[in-house]
């Protein structure tokens, strides 16, 4: 049965169908590592300059193409990376190793304390915060690193700052049932921030100073609006190691067993990894193009395919028609083209056309000619980037029986009647 939503001056509405949006969770996938060993964190200045450093001393760089191994003689376990720039890069690790990264060799760093180092973030070259066992914090301010007082002798997990003077860092809850979890911030000096955790707190990521979001065990969620610290609906009861996001509306937490959560500025959703190894880090060079590393060298990628809408047909005529709907990029170049036909085995396809590398929702359309008066055409749009190709739900549209006569062109004038 046919189905027409109306005519209006002259244009005959008609299809209805439409599809959902395809889930991100098909972005993520497995990338070949050059180790076994488990690596728990990965930093980077670009989609092609990426560092992931692990256990046995073990550094990989990722140049655009491929990951490979860096030598370093650090004889520990290496816990936390991050820079600057490509050129400025900070490793952290067990019994205070720290190695810095000048962009043509590593270097070991002087540093008076050994207690295990497990995070690391600066708020430029000269003004780096690494944190650890038994609640060291040190601080480098470009020539040298120097202890801070902490006041907490508590192990401290996750360092972040929206600036060298407004710096967050959590940690273990302590022995005592039900005392709060420190959260620590850096106005000058450092504080202990009233909040409801009780849980270990092991990762922390903001997008401002009033926008902080702490992640950690049994799937503890916490943010900080700038005001006070609030618990957050979580998703899981797993334990959540790593925190990154590309925005306030798309931050990604990870964790045991391969777990994934998402926040989309309303609400956290687990997504699916595609593993059940350990995740302990997680960054990206943009929201729709991440990397998660973990357990036994574990080392995951998320480009999601496009989103794709099919949207409505209109018909002016008994032989043509205009196909609609919507395209997401999600970041990456992406292409679509409609598929139509009498079935859904459709047999006709549009010109392929170019949707652009945005992350935003674009309207799409296509004319399509040469259609058999009052026949119902089926179609669905399909958009296709280098994670691959999303088919949108199908829709139909029925060409008129015969030309709408309410309209004429005189010259190059258009009159109605």
């Amino acid at each position: 049965m046919r189905r027409s939503l109306g005519v209006l001056r002259g244009v005959v509405f008609l299809g209805i169908a439409i599809s959902f949006p395809l889930s991100a969770d098909a972005g993520w996938e497995s990338i070949t590592s050059p180790t076994i060993n488990t690596l728990h964190s990965v930093w980077g200045s670009s989609a092609s300059d990426v560092f992931a450093v692990g256990k046995s001393s073990t550094i990989l760089k990722y140049d655009g193409s491929t990951w490979s191994g860096i030598t370093v003689s650090a004889g520990a376990d290496l816990n936390g990376v991050w820079g600057s720039s490509a050129n400025d890069v900070f490793v952290v690790g067990d019994s205070g190793t720290i190695f810095h990264y000048d962009g043509t060799e590593w270097s070991k760093m002087h540093n008076l304390n050994t207690e295990d180092l497990w995070s690391v973030w600066g708020s430029s070259a000269s003004d780096v915060f690494a944190v650890g066992k038994a609640g060291v914090i040190l601080h480098y301010d470009g020539g040298t690193w120097s202890e801070m007082n902490s006041n907490t002798d508590r192990n401290l997990w996750g360092v972040w700052g929206s600036s060298g003077t407004d710096v967050f860092v959590v940690g273990d809850h302590g022995t005592i049932v039900g005392d709060q979890g420190p959260i620590l911030h850096y106005d000058g000096a450092w504080f202990q921030m009233s909040s409801e955790a009780v849980n270990r707190l092991r990762a922390v990521w903001g997008t401002s100073a009033s926008d902080v979001f702490a992640a950690g065990d049994t799937g503890t969620i916490f943010h900080f609006n700038g005001g006070a610290w609030s618990k957050m609906t979580s998703p899981t009861s797993s334990d959540l190691y790593g925190l990154w996001g590309g925005g306030t509306n798309r931050v990604y937490a990870v964790g045991f067993d391969g777990v994934i959560v998402l926040y989309n500025g309303s609400a956290w959703s687990e997504m699916t990894s595609g593993s059940t190894r350990d995740l302990w880090g997680v960054w990206g060079s943009s929201e729709t193009d991440l990397f998660a590393v973990g357990e036994s060298g574990t080392i995951l990628r998320f480009i999601p395919s496009p989103t794709v809408l099919t949207g409505s047909g209109t018909s002016e005529r008994t032989d043509r028609a205009t196909l609609n709907g919507t395209v997401n990029p999600n970041g990456h170049t992406t292409t679509y083209y409609f598929e139509y036909g009498t079935t859904t085995s459709y047999g006709s396809t549009t010109a392929q056309k170019d949707a652009g590398s945005g992350t935003d929702d674009i309207s799409v359309s296509a004319d399509i000619t040469g259609l058999t008066k009052d026949t119902t055409y089926q179609f669905r749009l399909v958009a296709t980037n280098e994670k691959g190709t999303a088919n949108g739900a199908n829709a139909s549209i029925t060409t008129a029986e015969e030309d709408d006569k309410s309209w004429c062109f005189i010259g190059t004038a258009a009159f109605g009647f």
